[in-house]
């Protein structure tokens, strides 16, 4: 009884901190580390639009990456200090699969 008295003791201790770091919500900025611009999105989702949601979810940065790479370049060039470049090593989808042949 002494060892299930303490193992429910120890088993308390060690979920509390879990239990109460889970309560709190997280209300820091987000570095997004994996976000698309590509070339299906930009008319559906103007550059204000993204930089809309980017504030709303609270996202400081993103790493953007696009095919064609136009779309990282537009973010960039209006956002600036808000985007990371994430170019890929493709221009277009159907140089996927082989862009390394390249």
């Amino acid at each position: 009884m002494r060892a299930l008295i303490l193992f429910l003791v120890m088993l308390f201790a060690a979920v509390r901190p879990v239990a109460a770091a889970v309560d709190l919500p997280f209300s820091g900025p987000i570095f997004d580390t994996h976000m698309h611009y590509s070339s299906k999105a930009w008319e559906q989702y103007p550059v204000a639009d993204v930089v809309a949601r980017m504030d709303k979810a609270n996202v400081s940065q993103a790493l953007v990456s696009s095919t064609p790479d136009d779309g990282t370049q537009k973010l960039s060039k209006f956002m600036a200090k808000r985007i990371v470049l994430g170019l890929r090593p493709y221009r277009t989808s159907s140089e996927r699969p082989f862009w390394f042949r390249n």
